[in-house]
């Protein structure tokens, strides 16, 4: 999130160099340690030290979201997901891109069309986007990705939830969307609503 130094809206200045403001007006600090160790100031899907576990096995073509709670006026340029066990293989398409909180398309990258684009294991993969966005309200967002291909990539993530009940609980933390996927979709593009999943709460971090 980004580092708010100027006044707050009484007058008084913002408490810390590094802190931000909550929609209800107040500021809120930002922990050292994630101030150290998040890799973007844009944002992320779960903090870093957190991503103890990969994702569950991702379906060839289909959309996989992460909720990603983001600021007001972030501008997001690039997103990165890090491959944590199997690499990509004799893949067609890969692409990421972000939503909004009812699954419309904001921004997305362009299509990648190499063999491994997500092919080295324990390699960090930043995806630029078509064109960067600039967040137009704070709250809930989603990171999306999309790899089709014989073997799909397995990305670092937060340890499943618990149980279903944990992940039908709205908003939805994660889950599979569009299936049959190709080519990205187009900026304003309506994707299917997410089907919640307890194994995708993939770490990606936007910059």
């Amino acid at each position: 999130m980004p580092v708010i130094t100027s006044a707050g809206p009484s007058g008084g200045a913002a408490p810390a160099p590094y802190a931000f403001l909550r929609n209800d007006g107040t500021y809120a600090a930002i922990p050292a340690v994630s101030r150290v160790l998040e890799a973007g100031p844009s944002g992320v899907t779960v903090p870093r030290l957190l991503a103890s576990s990969s994702t569950a096995a991702l379906t060839s073509g289909t959309i996989y979201a992460c909720a990603a709670n983001l600021d007001y006026g972030v501008t997001v340029t690039s997103i990165s997901l890090f491959v944590a066990g199997t690499a990509e293989a004799t893949g067609t398409h890969a692409w990421v891109g972000l939503a909004d909180s009812g699954m419309n398309v904001l921004a997305v990258s362009a299509d990648n069309t190499g063999a491994t684009y997500f092919g080295g294991t324990q390699t960090a993969v930043a995806t630029p986007l078509a064109a960067p966005f600039t967040t137009t309200r704070a709250g809930l967002h989603y990171v999306f990705v999309n790899v089709t291909a014989t073997t799909t990539p397995v990305f670092a993530a937060a340890t499943a939830l618990e149980n279903a009940g944990l992940s039908n609980l709205a908003p939805i933390a994660c889950g599979s969307s569009s299936t049959g996927q190709t080519t990205p979709p187009a900026v304003a593009a309506a994707l299917t609503a997410l089907t919640a999943t307890a194994g995708h709460l993939f770490y990606a971090w936007l910059t």
